[in-house]
């Protein structure tokens, strides 16, 4: 089985540059490799004039706005409320500020990812707040229930109506993911054994749902690693076995990213990242 690499959490995800009006002029602040650069200012110069008393100016505030949003206590996951169930797309994020924020769209998005990866970093961490995990789990469990709604899509001609119910247990993303399902007629009930780091490179990315599957793991195929727009990794499928039941079956895909978003590619290799554990049970309601 492939082992998982460590590597930063932000080493797959694009650089992203917005535009901003600071001192009645626009300006450019670019987030790359997880820092945050200010392209029209020398910091130095600005920060001795701060020292001095000096005025502030629009891009030192987001630079200052972005070192809180992205501290791990103070992470509020309804900062990424409103975006599709597949997860953001850096690229068509509005640059308009959030008004509670402060930070443009794409940053607001990055600042929360950021703040995701600071969890995964310190999970095990006895002085992490009750409340930091209480919150990063119902948003891992609503963004993944959304998600598996949308790419159920294309079943629901074949099924009757059922009842979906999603639990989550989120862990360090070192861990390997495990599904338990129970497959019922009308219900289904997943049991997700759930890395944090799926927040960040799979529904990050914008590819928690494409087509009809539920991504699950993604990484740059074999040969490839600077090369953004092919991944490979692991989703379900799903199978419905009669009007009353449906079952998830996980498989091998293959990603390409588009101009209109992700899409599925024939012939995906095997992915060089461990395959999620999955059992499925069946029963009948007597």
């Amino acid at each position: 089985m492939p082992e998982r690499v460590e590597r930063p959490w932000f080493q797959y995800l694009p650089s992203r540059t917005v535009d901003v009006l600071c001192s009645g002029a626009v300006h450019r602040v670019r987030w790359n490799d997880g820092d945050l650069e200010l392209l029209d200012h020398d910091m130095e110069a600005e920060q001795a004039l701060g020292a001095l008393g000096g005025e502030s100016f629009r891009c030192r505030e987001i630079l200052d706005t972005w070192s809180e949003a992205a501290d791990a206590q103070r992470i509020s996951m309804w900062r990424l409320q409103g975006l599709p169930a597949a997860g953001p797309d850096l690229g068509r994020v509005p640059d308009e500020p959030h008004e509670s924020i402060g930070l443009p769209g794409p940053l607001r998005v990055l600042s929360t990812l950021a703040a995701v990866a600071e969890l995964d970093r310190r999970w095990d961490d006895p002085e992490l707040l009750k409340s930091t995990r209480d919150a990063l789990g119902r948003f891992t469990t609503e963004r993944l229930h959304a998600a598996a709604d949308e790419s159920m899509e294309a079943t629901r001609e074949q099924r009757r109506r059922m009842r979906i119910r999603i639990r989550t247990q989120p862990v360090t993303s070192t861990t390997r993911m495990e599904i338990a399902a129970e497959a019922m007629p009308g219900q289904l009930v997943l049991k997700v054994v759930l890395p944090i780091s799926w927040m960040i490179e799979v529904w990050g990315r914008g590819a928690a749902v494409v087509e009809d599957r539920l991504i699950l793991a993604l990484a740059p195929v074999d040969g490839a690693e600077s090369d953004l727009r092919q991944l490979g990794g692991w989703a379900i499928r799903w199978d419905v076995v009669s009007r009353n039941v449906l079952i998830p079956r996980v498989e091998a895909v293959g990603l390409e990213e588009t101009d209109s978003g992700w899409a599925l590619t024939p012939d995906a290799p095997r992915p060089e990242i461990a395959e999620p554990w999955c059992s499925v049970r069946t029963r009948t309601v007597r």
